[in-house]
């Protein structure tokens, strides 16, 4: 039986996958951050809704620290390992830009270092993403594409690339790396916009209450599906050579698109009126807002949109794809709503 040690598992992405690989019969082992606990109780809300949670074994750990790395493999003998945990905050990072490398660029060393020790034919999956690429110009983005991050996030990133490809090409270590676009699902956190608004809608249709306040509705991103992600994951570790690939949708989508789709999910019938931060969605129906656009959600620098090209992913895995937001945000929108009529 594979053994797989998830790295970040009471996250979207980590939970997800825990779900498809027991579903394949495989046996799963999780790591969750030290002090993601409140009080005596593990954070694991997303793994209880997806049923699985008596189905993983969990274990504490820090990437920042190289002893609770080597502990966690050593207890959990896993035959591949998959992290996806680490900072993913882009707009964080321009504040915390010390606690950001130090995470992901670190993180991912002492990662690598406790494999390259510990027993080198583990494969290991590496969790990347699209804010490594420049965005100067709007060809689609794949795997030999320019490099040019715009934050002290996607500096994090570029640089745990370059390390992967250091111990995979001089250790032969079997690293593979998906170089992930924006996607969602019903597990992302409130605190990640198109959840915000899904969360939100549902909030405004049930119960009503203040408006949503929004940043940049102009903002485009090539957003994709989470568990279509997830199976890529999987089918890549099952089929694939260590590697570089990119996981995307190959479309754009303007965040105004994804409010609007939303709100009419939700039964409301949106307009937009206004611009730049005088701009607000309200309802035609009942005349209520619903979002307002204000400037403490813009970046201090947003990388323009970018569109991802998987069609390499796609040749060496045999992934189909992936859904696009406007697919994406219905069922979002749809799962808060049920968890709201719940409480």
């Amino acid at each position: 039986m594979k053994v797989s040690l998830i790295l970040g598992i009471n996250g979207q992405d980590g939970s997800l996958l825990a779900k498809e690989l027991l579903e394949s019969g495989g046996s799963v082992w999780g790591g969750f951050r030290r002090g993601s606990e409140t009080g005596s109780s593990l954070q694991t809300w997303r793994l209880d809704e997806l049923g699985i949670r008596d189905d993983v074994k969990l274990l504490p750990f820090d990437l920042n620290d190289y002893i609770s790395i080597q502990k966690i493999i050593d207890e959990s003998k896993p035959s591949q390992i998959i992290n996806l945990a680490g900072n993913s905050y882009v707009a964080d990072s321009f504040y915390h830009p010390h606690s950001t490398l130090e995470t992901n660029f670190i993180g991912t060393l002492n990662l690598l270092e406790s494999i390259k020790s510990t027993k080198k034919d583990i494969e290991v999956f590496l969790a990347n993403s699209s804010e490594i690429f420049d965005s100067k110009n709007n060809k689609p983005k794949n795997e030999k594409s320019v490099l040019n991050p715009l934050n002290p996030y996607g500096l994090s990133q570029l640089s745990s690339l370059h390390l992967s490809r250091i111990y995979r090409n001089t250790y032969g270590m079997r690293i593979y790396t998906g170089i992930f676009f924006n996607h969602e699902s019903q597990y992302r956190s409130r605190s990640f916009v198109a959840r915000k608004i899904s969360y939100n809608l549902a909030r405004l249709k049930l119960f009503g209450g203040d408006p949503l306040r929004i940043g940049n509705l102009d903002s485009k991103r090539d957003w994709g599906n989470a568990e279509d992600f997830v199976k890529g994951i999987k089918l890549v570790l099952e089929k694939s050579e260590p590697d570089e690939f990119v996981f995307s949708t190959g479309k754009l989508i303007k965040l105004r698109e994804i409010l609007k789709i939303a709100a009419i999910y939700s039964g409301f019938e949106p307009k937009f009126e206004g611009n730049d931060f005088e701009e607000k969605c309200f309802d035609m129906k009942s005349g209520k807002i619903l979002a307002i656009v204000d400037a403490a959600y813009f970046r201090k620098v947003d990388t323009p949109g970018m569109i991802g090209d998987s069609s390499y992913l796609k040749k060496k895995s045999g992934w189909k794809g992936s859904r696009d937001g406007k697919e994406t945000i219905k069922k979002m929108v749809k799962k808060d709503i049920e968890r709201m009529k719940l409480k």
